[in-house]
């Protein structure tokens, strides 16, 4: 819970600062600023579906580009640097909470594999007993 906040806080700081540069706030935009800053890789991968869990903090659009935006539903519309088609024709919500599912199945692995290779060593004393 904790961990997923702490995603949530990052992409949020990194959508507004595209925001602020006038960038359209595509999802390409946001894994190049966090490769820029080193965030490891399963974290800027795994954009979509973290973004997709937080529907008060974030809305995923799929212009006719289709190149996927993250907007942020904290600031107005008119502060995202959209062209008119971008906005033009929203998926809908089914077909958002597929996409959601498939990304996050695909990407959780991952994410575990990340947060396992985070996690302490266990200890052991010199008969490979662990704990001492």
């Amino acid at each position: 819970e904790d961990q997923l906040m702490s995603l949530f806080n990052l992409f949020h700081g990194c959508l507004q600062s595209v925001y602020v540069d006038q960038i359209t706030p595509t999802v390409f935009e946001m894994q190049r600023r966090l490769r820029k800053a080193h965030i490891d890789e399963a974290v800027v991968q795994a954009i979509l579906p973290i973004c997709a869990r937080n529907q008060s903090l974030f809305q995923i659009w799929v212009p006719e580009d289709c190149n996927v935006c993250v907007l942020l539903l904290t600031e107005p519309l008119e502060n995202a640097t959209l062209q008119r088609a971008t906005y033009k024709a929203p998926y809908n919500v089914e077909f958002l909470e597929v996409v959601q599912e498939v990304v996050v199945a695909k990407l959780s692995s991952k994410l575990m594999a990340v947060a396992a290779a985070n996690a302490p060593l266990p200890k052991y004393d010199i008969h490979g007993r662990e704990g001492r």
